[in-house]
């Protein structure tokens, strides 16, 4: 197997930049995406970010249970011919994946 390209990023906001992240992730070929501080909400589809060729997995932050208004939300992109799924036998009331 080849070597992974991974891209990892702590972006601080997708929901204005959502064209701009799919415009970036149809370009390169990564193969692994992570992302952390997404802000993403759930009106805001997987497929606004990624095409296709992306299995996605989030965890946006529950702002009715915390007393923040903004933050917080992880997601991982792993390209579907890549082996992977998530643990939930590791999940956690946290933002974690």
């Amino acid at each position: 197997m080849a070597p992974l390209n991974i891209f990892y990023q702590n972006v601080r906001g997708l929901r204005t930049k959502t064209s701009t992240f799919y415009r970036n992730v149809c370009v390169n070929n990564y193969d692994i995406i992570c992302i952390t501080e997404t802000w993403l909400l759930e009106g805001i589809s997987d497929s606004e970010l990624f095409d296709n060729r992306y299995l996605v997995w989030r965890r946006d932050r529950n702002y009715a249970a915390t007393e923040q208004s903004k933050g917080g939300g992880v997601l991982i992109a792993v390209k579907r011919e890549i082996p992977a799924d998530v643990r939930h036998d590791w999940r956690s009331s946290a933002e974690d994946l």
